[in-house]
């Protein structure tokens, strides 16, 4: 009985200080699109990465005008198409990622393991 209450302590304390924090995906009208473009990535595909991902940008910020992890997620798959692919490298890259961090730390907060991917993928755009 005791080990089952501190078990539940630790549990509710670790709820505490790592609170769930959403992916931004799920619910999300765009989940399927966002997922096509990781897969995209995963396949080497960049240019259609780089092809698309304008086009479901323009529809993310109309759904949500004010920002979404989506919108970063989809920025850093355009980062990540270009500096994966040196002949495609793109001016823009930096911009990009430079928008996905600002998303993700105002909507994730600083401590997010997925804004340290943003800020290592937005670093190796510039090199």
């Amino acid at each position: 009985m005791l080990r089952t209450l501190w078990m539940i302590i630790i549990v509710l304390a670790l709820l505490v200080v790592f609170p769930a924090q959403s992916s931004g995906s799920s619910g999300s009208p765009f989940s399927d699109d966002v997922i096509k473009m990781s897969q995209l990535i995963d396949q080497s595909a960049y240019l259609e990465v780089l092809e698309q991902g304008p086009a479901l940008l323009e529809k993310l910020r109309e759904k949500t005008p004010e920002g979404s992890v989506d919108e970063a997620k989809v920025l850093d798959f355009m980062v990540n198409a270009c500096y994966r692919s040196r002949q495609l490298m793109n001016p823009k890259a930096v911009v990009w990622g430079e928008k996905a961090v600002q998303l993700k730390e105002e909507l994730l907060g600083p401590e997010s393991p997925e804004l340290a991917n943003s800020l290592t993928d937005t670093q190796k755009a510039q090199k």
